[in-house]
Parts: C-alpha cells; structure tokens; sequence
C-alpha cells in the first residue's frame, strides 16, 4: 500500500484510503447467492463525456455470516431476515461470472479483504460507512 504524506499531498481521496482490517470482526466463510449479485460497468469518456461500457468493473455481493446462516437453517429460519455484509470483488471476475452463471448459493470464501470508506447518498452523503472490498473469491465445498 502507497502511503500518503500529510504534510505534501494537498488532496486526499479519502475513497481510497484502506482501515486496518484487523480492527474488525469478520466471519472466516460467507454465505453467498450469486443469482443477486449486482454488476457495476466501467465508463469510458468519449468527446467529453462520460458512457457506459459492457465491460464488468466490479460486482458487488450480498453476504451473510456462513455460520448464522447454517444455526438459522437448522432451526428453519430463513437468513434473509438478518442483515447482509455488501462486499465488493474487484479483480477476479471470471470466477464469479462462473458462479453467476451456475446460479451458485453457497459458501465462499474471500481473500484480499480491504476495509474502506463508504459513500452514503442521501441529503448528508458523505463518507459514513465502511465497505468490503476483496481481491479473490472461492467457492469453499
């Protein structure tokens, strides 16, 4: 990770900043449906303005803790009553296209996983959440 200079650097991009991922709780293993995946498209500017490609950039995922889903499901609970984790998978595409594609709900487990700061919109957008950002995606099983 590039560090950043307090005393030089006029603008930092606080979007780009990562927290220290040690200083939160996250399960080893997540529960995840594929079919609800969301994919995010990169832009590219053409004379000035800004379009929409078909290409992927990023997908981001609804993800539950694997282990309070596997308790609610013994007890005959569905898990889309608690509240999911939203991470982002950024690199690796292909893996999770595959799984898109076989409509995978399951176990995976993440790799790589960065802390950063959340945009929240609204009439106060600012940055005042975190966000999971993850490197690499496997299914576990």
């Amino acid at each position: 990770m590039e560090k950043i200079n307090l005393l030089t650097d006029e603008r930092i991009k606080f979007g780009e900043l990562c927290f220290d991922i040690n200083q939160f709780e996250l399960p080893k293993q997540f529960h995840v449906d594929f079919a609800k995946t969301r994919e995010v498209k990169k832009y590219e500017e053409i004379n000035g303005e800004k379009k929409r490609t078909d290409i992927t950039d990023k997908v981001v995922l609804s993800a539950y803790d694997a282990k309070l889903v596997e308790t609610l499901s013994k007890v005959g609970q569905s898990h889309e009553q608690i509240k999911s984790h939203e991470i982002t998978i950024e690199s690796n595409l292909d893996v999770i296209e595959a799984l898109i594609a076989e409509d995978y709900s399951g176990l995976v487990k993440l790799t790589g996983l960065k802390a950063k700061p959340k945009w929240v919109s609204g009439n106060n957008a600012s940055y005042r959440a975190v966000q999971l950002v993850a490197d690499k995606i496997e299914k576990v099983g």
